[in-house]
Parts: C-alpha cells; structure tokens; sequence
C-alpha cells in the first residue's frame, strides 16, 4: 500500500502532498485488504474528543467504510466511543450504553477506595455500607462521577471526618458533572490556589499539546520572573518547583483533582485533565469563574474574551522564559548544542519556541503588556531550526522578523519596525516576502502596514505564488477581496503554479471561486498540477464548485494536468469518498467518457485500477468503451487485475460480465 500511495500522490523531492481524501482511502484500502484474508476489529476511542462536525463526517467514513466491506465480503468490524452527543449512530448499527451496564465497576471502585482508607476507630460494617450505598446511588452510572468524588471522601476520612459527617457532604454534592466541576471550583480548590489552579487550568485546556511535568514547572513560575539586565535564576525565582515529584503534588493540589499526571513508555509524564468535559466546562465556563474567583488579586478579564486572554498569557509566559535565556546568554540562534542537550538543559525551550507565534496569533488584539525587547527576543525563534526543521511551521533559512510578525499579525511590531523597501521585499528561502506570510495567514491589517512601507503585492515566489494564490488557497475572502480592491491582477496561464482560481476550486472554498470569477478570472486558463480549475475542483470532490465553473464557461473535456481532464480527476477522488456525484455532474454536463490522456489512458481504466464498482458502473451505463487501449496497463480488464491483490476482484468479474475482451 505505501509504495502505491507514495507512486500515485508524492509530487517530487520535498513536497509531498496528501490531500484528506487520499489519506482516508489508503486507510479504507489498507483495512479492507487486510479483513479480505482475516476478521479485522478497529476501536475508535473518544471520538467526541473531535468536536461534533469532525466527528459526524468521521462516524460517516466508518460507516461507509463498512458499506464497501459488506459488498466485499470483507470481515470488518468498528466499535466507536462516543459521549451522547453528537450523534453518530447509524441505521444498522448497534448501541451500547455503558451507563446503563457499568454498575457493578462503580461499587467495586467505591468499596475498594473506602477499603483502603481504613484508619484505627473504623465505622461499623454498617455504616460504611450505607455510606457506599448512597454512593452509588448519587454516581447514577457515571464513572467520571465516582472517580472525581471518591478521592475526596478520602481525604475527609483522613482529616478525621466521620462517616456520618461524609454522608452530609455527599448529599450536598451535585449529581450531574458539570455542576460537580462547578462545585470543585468554588469550594475543593483553596482561596491561596486559585491564582496558580487558573494559570494551570490554561496551560492545560489551550496549550497545543500536552505539557511534561517538567515543563509545567516552569510555566507556572514564569509569570513572576522579573526581565531585567541581570535576571534571577529560575530556582530563585518566587514559587519555583524545584523538582518533578513535588510538581506532581501540586497539581493535585491546585487542580482539585480536575487535572492529572499520565504516564506512557513514548513519553515523559503530561499534565492533562482527567475527561475531555472537564476541558469543555473549563473553556465554556471554568475558566471564567476562576478569573472571577480570584478577585482584586489578578486584574480583571472580561468573560467575552476569556480565551483570547488566556491565550495572550500563554504567549507572554512562552516570552519571558525565551527572554530570560535570551538575556543571560544561555542560548543563541548559532547554539552549537544537539536538539536532546538543549531540551535537557533548557525544559521549556522546545514547547516556547515552537508555540511561541501561535498563541500570539490566537490571542488577536488581546496580546497587551509588550515586553521593552520584544522585537530582540522574537530573533530567537530561529532556534527552530535546531529543534523542529523537518516540520511545516519551522521558520526556513532566510526568515526575518518582518516575516515572523506578519505571520502571527503582530501589528504593533510591525509598525515600530524600521523597515524600508528593501526589508520588506526580502525572501526566505522559498521566495516568499513578509506579504506572502501575511497574505498565507489571511492578515488585513498587518498587510495593509507592509503595503504602505512598499511590499509587492504580486511577487511571487520560486513556486509561482503570488500573494493572491497564497490566500485564495486557504479561503480567506476577506483578504482576497482586499487584494483585487487594491488593484492586484489576476493570473492567466501560470508556469510554476497553479492559478488563484484553480487553488480555490482545489480546495473547495466556493465564496473565493465565484469572488475570482466576478473579478474576471479565466475560467479555463492552464496550470501545472491539474491543468486548469475544473479538473483542481473536479479532484477536490466539489460537486458545487465544479457546477459553478461549468456555468462560467469551463471547457468540460480540456486536456492536460496529472489526471488527463476534469472527469478522470473527479473518478480518482470518487475512488476514495466512495461517492460518484462529482462524476455524474461532469457526465450529465457532457463529458467524454471515452476521452484519452492521463496516467490510465481514460476514466475507465482508472475506475478499474481503483476498484471502485459504482463508478465502474457509472461509467458502464454512460457508454465507456470497455476495451479501449492506453495507459499505463494497456486496457481496461488489466487495469483492474492490477488491483485485485487490494481485494478488488469482483470489478474483474463485472468487465468480463459486460464483455471485456480476455484475450486483447
């Protein structure tokens, strides 16, 4: 499967491309291939987790990915987790809920809890039974109830706490989970907490991946490091953790019990909360209610804008400690020192450094308390490069900081900058100027400053690119907008790249598309990779966007690109969404069935080879010719005995049963 894939969607030496439709059939091929020879069980944990959008289109693929196994005879089996909502049953699936099945866990953990929390003048046999009793009963079938609540009640027990005193306590307890962490908040978790529960609960609800312990130490000291000529040491500095293990106390402490430490053989131990509805209560309610908690202690944070002042803390944080290195010499963008040596000295050096911008640009406006040497300080995210240079985000060589600020919208920096023309035009190694960066980012303001300091809004970098691409290619139609306001041009036929229209057809944003298209934009003007907006829209999978540039003109059988034309690129993408809507479009619009070009020669052939039947037989009932020669296997009935060893026999039986030539 992976030399097939890495044949088929690599487009050369370090731009590998994978669109989602690609990487959702090589997994569908690689399941269904393997459950063709043995019963293959798939477990899909938390899907919830995913936000109810990502999760309905995702329990959509599981379903139709049983579909195909079903008409395959493939044995394949999913079992998906999910809270209640969203909902993502299908009509033949089967539900379990485990509220309904889980009583017996329950009162084994309450009774094995209060069994080890013995101490000498233990109650009666009775008492603790009706103690467990009421338990079990207030939990309701909700584990996450009991595992929040027991180590409470053991810590009641051992402050000397009667049975009986712990029974009132529980009654006063609320039964439904969010209410219960509303009730840790305002009265589990000390008043002396609460500032060091806030900053923690930020850390752990939007940072962009899971802290260490380690790391966690120094995120909740940063914020009271002083930036001055001589900083202190962070062991010097006021409410330092000195060690991981006392970390490990603290959370616990400050958290009241919300948080906790896992532990796994890939990693070190991370801090994280102990369900995902612990992280939606704290975004949607929690964290306001400590920022309200904590009171005249902390200046106030107006509840509309919580996040996008979380946010904002998290940056400064991730500024302070870089500045603190920064001024005492401890590191610099030319550090002769290995990645492992400078996360082992410098704990939160990689997560600062990497994450630094994009807290920055999810605080927006609410990024207020600018440090005196900012601008310095931003130099030493260049440090990327030794840290993390394989990945997308990593600033490339060349990279400046009119770059950096015009990616993450750092208005303020870019107008104390003094920048002239020169600074502005200057490119990283891929060619692209600050503009680039704020165009790709889709950011008016700071764009419109680089503009007035003298940045070309046409340049183009060593792909091609020009600004307006770089916007229309992620869906920014207020930038777009702006740009063609300002008097950019538009492209007509591209040599490096693919145009503005195609970028947006490709990607599916049908808002730029039509913006293009009123402004003027070729309908059918030529590209490199997909050869021109229909056939970018037709591989996208979009069968409105596609109807669209129909209605403006697009030449429904024009040659060229890596799939041929429009209707062979509509069948590669039907081939991993198992749907042939696009395809029908193209066909009941007037596309050649039988057209030639491409990598297989014609739609058929490609069908085959993808083992796709309902397209197969789409193509069939449109009048393909089931033996036309072409293409990489030379015809049709080849083309699909290719693919059988992906369990795509029954299409070789489909061929031969519509007449396919055995003998050609």
């Amino acid at each position: 499967m992976l030399p097939y894939a890495l044949g088929q969607f690599g487009y050369g030496g370090d731009k590998w491309e994978w669109p989602q439709v690609v990487l959702e059939e090589l997994l569908a091929g690689a399941i269904l291939a393997s459950a063709s020879r043995q019963h293959v069980s798939v477990f899909v944990d938390a899907l919830d987790e995913t936000r109810a959008e990502s999760a309905q289109q995702l329990a959509a693929y599981f379903h139709r990915l049983i579909d195909r196994a079903e008409k395959k005879n493939a044995a394949v089996r999913i079992c998906i987790s999910c809270r209640h909502y969203p909902i993502i049953g299908g009509a033949h699936s089967i539900e379990i809920h485990v509220e309904e099945h889980n009583h017996y866990d329950i009162a084994t953990y309450i009774k094995d809890t209060l069994a080890d929390t013995e101490v000498e003048d233990s109650p009666s046999e009775d008492t603790r039974q009706i103690l467990i009793e009421q338990l079990i009963q207030q939990a309701n079938g909700v584990f996450q109830w009991a595992r929040l609540i027991m180590p409470l009640a053991r810590q009641r027990v051992f402050e000397g706490e009667s049975f009986n005193d712990i029974r009132c306590w529980v009654r006063e307890v609320p039964a439904g989970l969010e209410d219960v962490y509303m009730y840790i908040l305002n009265n589990v978790i000390e008043a002396r907490n609460l500032e060091q529960s806030f900053l923690l609960f930020q850390w752990v609800c939007l940072a962009e991946r899971p802290l260490t312990v380690s790391e966690m130490r120094y995120t909740l000291t940063a914020k009271n490091a002083q930036i001055m000529r001589f900083p202190k040491t962070w062991e010097k500095v006021y409410g330092f953790v000195e060690s991981d293990e006392r970390m490990k106390r603290r959370i616990k402490a400050i958290s009241g019990g919300l948080a906790e430490v896992v532990s796994s053989e890939a990693s070190d131990e991370t801090v994280q909360v102990v369900h995902q509805s612990v992280n939606d209560f704290l975004r949607a309610k929690g964290l306001a209610i400590l920022s309200d908690n904590i009171g005249a202690s902390s200046p106030p944070i107006r509840r509309e804008n919580i996040l996008l002042q979380c946010q904002a803390n998290l940056y400064r944080s991730c500024l302070i400690y870089l500045a603190i290195l920064h001024i005492r010499g401890d590191i610099s963008s030319d550090s002769q020192e290995t990645k492992e040596e400078l996360i082992r000295n410098h704990p939160l050096l990689a997560y600062a450094t990497t994450n630094l911008f994009i807290h920055t640009e999810k605080a927006a406006e609410s990024r207020v308390l600018v440090l005196p040497n900012e601008q310095d300080i931003l130099q030493q995210v260049q440090i990327y490069n030794v840290l993390n240079p394989v990945t997308l985000a990593c600033p490339p060589k060349g990279t400046t900081i009119v770059h950096m600020a015009a990616a993450a919208n750092l208005v303020d920096i870019i107008k104390c900058l003094s920048v002239d023309c020169e600074d502005v035009a200057r490119k990283d190694e891929y060619g692209n100027t600050a503009f680039h960066l704020a165009a790709r980012h889709g950011h008016i303001t700071g764009g419109s400053i680089l503009r007035e300091k003298g940045a070309d809004c046409e340049a183009e970098n060593i792909n091609g690119r020009t600004p307006l691409i770089e916007a229309a290619s992620r869906g920014h139609v207020r930038f777009v907008e702006w740009l063609l306001n300002k008097g950019v041009k538009l492209e007509t036929t591209m040599v490096k790249s693919q145009s503005a229209l195609q970028a947006a057809s490709l990607g599916g944003y049908q808002a730029v598309v039509e913006i293009l298209l009123g402004a003027g934009a070729e309908v059918n003007a030529k590209g490199v990779e997909y050869g021109n907006a229909l056939q970018a829209a037709a591989f996208g999978g979009n069968s409105e966007i596609v109807q669209v540039l129909l209605d403006a003109g697009a030449d429904i059988n024009a040659q060229g690109g890596k799939y041929g034309n429009p209707l062979q690129a509509a069948i590669t993408t039907a081939i991993y969404v198992g749907s042939s809507e696009t395809v029908q479009v193209l066909l009941d619009a007037g596309a050649d069935v039988n057209a030639q070009g491409g990598n297989y020669g014609n739609a058929l052939q490609a069908a085959a080879f993808g083992g796709n039947s309902e397209t197969v037989q789409v193509l069939l009932d449109a009048g393909a010719d089931i033996n036309a020669q072409g293409g990489e296997f030379g015809y049709t009935l080849q083309a699909a005995a290719a693919a059988v060893y992906r369990g795509n026999s029954e299409i070789v039986q489909m061929l031969l049963d519509a007449g396919a030539d055995a003998n050609a």
